[in-house]
This record gives structure tokens, sequence and C-alpha cells, in this order.
């Protein structure tokens, strides 16, 4: 009969005014508390705006501005926000996927050619390694490019310059791997429950993805990229690794 004799005007502890702001998965886990409902329809507009194909670009651009936007703590109107980054990154945003793609493709079928020549000859086989990181290596730089794209407004060369530089500074590539098996979990998990689990791609798990990718360079970018005061993105600083 506890519940009788608790004294409910007496305050609680409350939040101790020294605390830091909080890091790392205690973060993460404390924006999709906050967050989740709006991963349905941000992954719904997201699955929409893909229907097309050649706008997938364009749509992942909006994808991660929307994302970038939990991780901020900005306020937004989704359908609008999305809409108005999708609209507004467009060109560049389409130019940059066309340049992943065609890079990918490239090196990735560089790296299937080679490898099948070197069970004949094994002589190709540094050829093989070095097709297939580099493809690896483009996967990871659009990691890095797309929340650039959205944050700054730097020239495309300048954007592709610093995705690549940045997955060579302290942690970056570590974190570009974290999001790989993290996104890759969702993905597989979605895989083994297919058909079902079709309805959980536009249902929420695009947005996850999204979301993890965004978190996981956000103190990157933050430390390198942009110019930052407090916990909120003051402008965006255009001199980054010496970029004018």
């Amino acid at each position: 009969m506890k519940l009788f004799e608790r004294n409910f005007d007496r305050p609680g502890p409350g939040i101790d005014p020294n605390a830091g702001p909080k890091q790392g998965m205690e973060r993460f886990f404390e924006i999709l508390s906050l967050e989740y409902r709006q991963l349905i329809p941000l992954s719904l507009l997201y699955t929409g705006a893909c229907l097309p194909i050649f706008t997938i670009p364009a749509a992942t651009a909006a994808l991660t501005g929307i994302a970038l936007s939990m991780v901020e703590d900005r306020p937004r109107f989704l359908v609008h926000d999305f809409f108005r980054i999708f609209r507004r990154e467009f060109k560049r945003a389409e130019l940059l996927g066309g340049f992943f793609l065609l890079a990918v493709v490239v090196t990735g079928f560089g790296a299937l050619f080679y490898r099948a020549a070197s069970e004949e000859n094994p002589v190709l086989l540094p050829p093989f390694f070095l097709m297939a990181f580099t493809a690896l290596f483009f996967m990871a730089a659009s990691c890095y490019a797309y929340p650039i794209l959205v944050l700054t407004d730097l020239p495309l060369r300048a954007v592709l310059r610093n995705s690549g530089r940045l997955l060579l500074v302290k942690g970056g590539g570590i974190r570009i791997l974290c999001i790989f098996l993290a996104d890759g979990a969702l993905f597989f998990c979605g895989i083994l429950f297919v058909p079902w689990s079709l309805l959980l791609f536009p249902l929420g798990l695009t947005g996850l993805m999204g979301l993890v990718g965004s978190f996981g360079v956000y103190d990157i970018l933050g430390s390198y990229v942009l110019r930052k005061k407090g916990n909120t993105v003051e402008k965006a600083d255009t001199r980054a690794f010496g970029i004018k």
C-alpha cells in the first residue's frame, strides 16, 4: 500500500545542472526514443521519392538532411523540409550519386574481372585487391559525401575531396565500418524474413538506416568540416582541409 503513503508534493532529484551532454550509444538511443515516430513517415517519403529510380541520389540527400536534423535536435516540418532539401540539392545530389555509381561499378567489375583472371594467372591478384579496395573506398566515402552536401555550400569537387580525406582522419574509417556493420545487420535481418520484411523498408527501416549513418559521421563532420557553437552548427566551415 506504499502508493497511498507517497508524498507527491516532494520535489524529485531533477536533472543535474552540471551533467554534460550524452555521448555515444547513450545519445543515439536518446535520439531514437525522441524521433522514432518520425521514422515511418520519413521512410515512406524516401521510398516514394525513390520510385522513379533516377531520383534515388536526391532522395538520399533529403533523407540525410532530415536525419541530420534529428541528430542536431532541430525542429522540422517533415514533408515540407524533405521536399525542400530534395529540390534544393537535386542537381548536385544527382551528379554526386552518378559519380559514385560509375566509380563503384567500374572498380567493382574490374575486381570481378581480375579475380576471374587470377585463377589462371596469380600475378593478377594485386590488381584484384586494388580494384576491390577502391570500390570499398568509394562506397565508404559516399557516407560522408551526402552529409557534407546537405550541411555545407561547398562545391562538388570539395565535397568529394573532403569525403575521401575524412576516411583517413583518426576514427573516420572506423566509424564507416561500424555504420556498414549496423546497416548491414539491419538489411540482413530484413532479408531473412522476406517477403514479410519487405514492408519494413518503407515502414521505418530505411529511416533508421539513415539515422544510423548520419549519427555515425556527425562528430567527425563537427570536428573537421563544420564550425560549431555548443551543440549546434553555427556555420559551414568551407576552409576545411585548406579548401577555400
